[in-house]
């Protein structure tokens, strides 16, 4: 962890906040920072301090990489209140898919939180 990110897990969430618009190079490390030391199956990603900067080419490249650090089955809430950082989590949702995996995009903490908190992640075979 650095000063330009906390990570907090309370109740089964893990929540990855970012102090100002991350640099793919601080999304990778906090990446490798929830996967080393937050294994929890539910996480919200904040990025309502600046959002997405990186193109869509890096979007790409943040979503493969997160995918190989992942531990499915997994839910994946990220918050993006402004227009391009919301455009953009679309693109890396797309980019990140996989069969045992959810991710979604929300604008408010709230709704991320209400959708993450549902009793069960629908893509694990019951």
């Amino acid at each position: 962890m650095t000063e330009a990110y906390s990570i907090e897990s309370v109740g089964g969430i893990t929540t990855i906040r970012f102090s100002k618009a991350p640099s793919t190079e601080i999304m990778q490390k906090a990446v490798d920072d929830v996967a080393n030391n937050s294994p929890t199956a539910r996480r919200l990603w904040d990025l309502t301090c600046g959002g997405f900067t990186q193109s869509t080419d890096q979007v790409k490249e943040l979503a493969v990489y997160g995918k190989s650090k992942s531990f499915p089955p997994s839910k994946v809430a990220i918050i993006a209140p402004e227009d391009v950082a919301f455009g953009l989590s679309r693109i890396f949702e797309v980019y990140r898919e996989d069969d045992v995996s959810e991710h979604m995009i929300f604008r408010t903490e709230q709704e991320a939180r209400a959708w993450l908190t549902l009793s069960h992640i629908s893509k694990i075979a019951d």
